[in-house]
This record gives structure tokens, sequence and C-alpha cells, in this order.
């Protein structure tokens, strides 16, 4: 169970946050367009749309969970274990090469749609409350948002303050990779 909480914490320190507000930067910079992405990125993790949170990540963030996790199935096959239980994670994939081929937004799509089955983890969602204690705007290509994610779980009440990054990609913004993320894909190395 210590396991199923570890990920329920990390999701929600992750990818919890039900309203936005906006802080001014110490000097003006133009993230014109950047809270627009960070809010619709949460309105669909709220909305448990994985496809569509994934498609405002920032790529790098993206390769790198895939990457992670690939390394932990690697390493599985190659001892010769079985890996059915570890690629049931991914809808709809039945070997090695298909999880290989898999881009790497659909990827992550696939496995917190997996994470999504865990008992009680839509009503967690449903029931945590966050609120933005402010944003840090480094410069016009890096915006930080400080929030604090309030969450019930099994009797448990957890309160964690945490920052999610936002980072221009091209003319546009995307959410970067954070810590507890790279830190749940870690936790596929416990198959």
């Amino acid at each position: 169970m210590s396991r199923i909480l570890r990920m329920l914490v990390a999701l929600a320190t992750v990818l919890l946050i039900s309203s936005l507000g906006v802080a001014a930067s110490a000097e003006p910079v133009d993230t014109s367009g950047c809270m627009e992405v960070f809010q619709d990125f949460l309105c669909h993790t709220q909305d448990l749309e994985w496809d569509s949170a994934a498609a405002l990540m920032h790529p790098d963030g993206l390769d790198h969970i895939k990457e992670i996790v690939l390394s932990a199935y690697d390493v599985l096959a190659e001892s010769g274990r079985p890996t059915d239980e570890f690629l049931s994670c991914f809808e709809g994939i039945e070997n090695g090469q298909q999880l290989h081929a898999m881009p790497a937004s659909l990827f992550f799509a696939s496995m917190m749609n997996t994470v999504m089955r865990i008992p009680g983890i839509r009503e967690m969602i449903a029931a945590s409350e966050t609120v933005i204690i402010g944003t840090v705007a480094e410069n016009d290509t890096l915006v930080h948002a400080v929030y604090r994610t309030n969450l019930e779980y099994e009797g448990a009440f957890i309160t964690d303050v945490e920052v999610a990054t936002v980072r221009r990609f091209n003319s546009t913004w995307k959410i970067a990779l954070s810590m507890e993320m790279e830190q749940f894909a870690e936790m596929f190395n416990e198959f």
C-alpha cells in the first residue's frame, strides 16, 4: 500500500490545481499566454483528460518520463522475468516493441489512465483543493507557479506546497517535467 500512497501523493502534488491566481513579477516580461496554457493543463488533469494534458507538456519532459519507464521495462525483460503485468499498465500494448514505439505523449496518457484505475484515486482528485500562492516570471521563457494542495486520502489529510514550471516552447508554452513526476516514473523500477 505504501507504493500506491506514494503514487497518489506524487499525482496530487504535481497534477491537481483547480484555480489560478497570478502575482506580479519583479520585472515586466512578456509571458502572454503562459497562464492560459497552465490553466488548461490544470483543467485537463482535474478532468482526468490525460491525452489533452500531455499535449500541453514540454516534449523533453514527456521523452524523459518515457526513457525512465522504458529503462525499467528493459531491465525486467532482460532478466527473463514476466513482463505481462508491466505491459498491462499501457493500454493496448502487448510487447516491448509496441511499448518502445509509442509516442511519448500517448505513453504518458496511457500510464496515467492506468493510475486512475487505482481504487479511490478518482475520488481523491475530485475532493482535492489547490490554492495558488503566486507566480514568478524568471524571464520571458520561464515562469514558476507556487501552489498549495490539500487533499484527504483514507482519512489522512495531506497538505503540500510545490512549484510548477512553465517553459516557452517555440511560439507557445508547455508544462515542464517536475521532480515529483520524475520520481513517479521511477516507481516502475519496483516491478
